[in-house]
């Protein structure tokens, strides 16, 4: 039991010394890690930018989309104006066929 309380003891003191020296200096894992947050910031903000052009798209291609419908209104109801005085005749009177 107490071999190994005192090797438990022993390895935890070298790991603690290990961890403590090692995070002293800056390595190459630090480094590459800021490069992946910069790298990671960077795709946030492009990705931002791109669905706010993809929703200012969206919302100009909704109002064309809408002026098409309205002309397309317009164009039914003259028609449809247009086949009711064909309708009535030119004496005014609507036949029933």
């Amino acid at each position: 039991m107490k071999k190994i309380l005192l090797s438990t003891s022993i390895l935890f003191l070298v790991l603690s010394l290990a961890f403590a020296l090692g995070c002293q200096k800056e390595g190459a894992v630090e480094e590459a890690g800021k490069q992946v947050d910069q790298a990671v910031e960077g795709l946030e903000e492009g990705a931002q930018e791109a669905a706010e052009e993809a929703g200012e798209a969206v919302g100009e291609g909704a109002e064309q989309v809408e002026e098409a419908a309205e002309e397309v209104q317009e164009s039914v109801d003259g028609a449809a104006e247009a086949q009711t005085d064909d309708e009535e005749g030119s004496l005014g009177i609507r036949l029933p066929f």
